[in-house]
């Protein structure tokens, strides 16, 4: 973590002597150099930016969300939930809401603690969507020419909103604003499929994959402008940050084979196009790696790695191995994987400045600081 600067701390002494050498030329009026010090040593978020990071593992501080902070958030976090499931199962679904409310009073408004917030976040989005999906009733479904889906999603995302607008919770932030990107994705397919014909109108499939692409890259972009703006991912907006990372790295990798290939996965890697498509997979993976690597967000590494091994089992059937037995295909892929991983997790700090080094310097210097 970055660490606050006291008042006795050799770091004022230096924040000083600079501030004396900008009097000296004019920049600061002497009488304001104390002042203008003792300002900014009050505001560790505006000097975050320019303070060296201490750390053990200097690698925990790229994306490290605090939502963790001892065996207390858990003991806490477990106690919630038990308590949550029970009210559910004993009451009804409406008696979770007060019950959430009141614990967020003590646990995240009164205590901070980090672990319990995330999960009455998840509390909240599931309460949420469990009691919008009853209240539409048993004929609710899931349909692409039903309005009930993207209101459903749009509900969940109000909620999440709200939740954060009360109790600042990072992850209800990053929850509200996927799921609303999610109900107006999906409405522009309730639309387009309703003004189509309905269910199964030509062209219905390619508006599903391009509204997912969208999706995708708008839950990317905003994700990294929370990034951009917390490049030393000191405040909340690097949390935020690193749980829409979460869910924009599978949806790019998942909206882009979509487009290529086609929502049915069944024909991604049908025999006439096998190698192609599962070296375009690979490819795509790849792309994705960089960019983790880039904006220093390891979900990108993680998010392909199932597409990724079904794409080198395929290559493997398909490049003269296929008279190995599938239990040594298996274990080949298990290989395969863990080397990439492996590799880019023990060499990632070097990689990455050698990815870094080849960017424009006014692009380097907006991304994460080199470790």
């Amino acid at each position: 973590m970055i660490t606050r600067p006291d008042s006795a701390s050799p770091y004022r002494r230096t924040l000083v002597d600079a501030l004396n050498v900008a009097s000296a030329q004019g920049l600061v009026a002497p009488d304001k150099v104390e002042g203008l010090a003792a300002f900014l040593i009050a505001r560790p978020a505006l000097l975050a930016p320019f303070q060296p990071v201490e750390l053990d593992n200097p690698d925990e501080a790229s994306e490290a969300p605090r939502f963790l902070r001892g065996f207390h958030d858990i003991l806490i976090t477990i106690g919630l939930v038990a308590a949550l499931v029970g009210i559910a199962g004993l009451l009804t679904i409406y008696a979770v809401f007060p019950a959430i409310i009141l614990l967020a009073e003590i646990l995240v408004r009164r205590q901070r603690l980090a672990l319990p917030a995330v999960a009455l976040a998840a509390a909240t989005f599931i309460a949420t969507g469990g009691l919008t999906g009853g209240l539409m009733g048993s004929d609710f479904n899931w349909t692409a020419d039903s309005w009930q889906t993207p209101a459903w999603a749009g509900w969940i995302a109000a909620a999440m909103l709200a939740f954060f607008a009360v109790y600042k919770v990072p992850v209800a932030l990053a929850a509200g604003l996927t799921t609303a990107y999610a109900a107006v994705a999906l409405s522009v397919v309730v639309a387009w499929v309703r003004g189509h014909g309905g269910l199964g109108a030509d062209g219905s499939e390619r508006v599903f994959t391009l509204m997912l692409a969208a999706f995708a890259v708008a839950v990317f972009l905003t994700a990294l402008r929370f990034d951009l703006r917390d490049p030393r991912r000191v405040t909340r907006h690097s949390d935020t940050a690193f749980w829409m990372h979460l869910a924009s790295a599978p949806a790019l990798l998942y909206g882009a084979l979509a487009l290529a290939f086609g929502t049915d996965m069944d024909a991604w890697f049908a025999s006439d196009v096998a190698v192609a498509r599962a070296l375009m997979t690979v490819g795509l993976i790849a792309t994705l790696m960089v960019i983790g690597i880039l904006i220093d967000r390891r979900a990108f590494v993680t998010s392909g790695l199932i597409s990724l091994g079904w794409s080198i089992g395929v290559l493997i059937e398909k490049g003269g191995w296929n008279n190995l037995s599938g239990q040594t295909s298996f274990f080949l892929v298990l290989v395969a994987i863990g080397i990439i991983v492996l590799t880019l997790g023990i060499g990632w700090r070097w990689i990455r400045r050698q990815a870094v080094g080849l960017l424009p310097a006014d692009i380097a210097l907006r991304l994460p600081p080199l470790h």
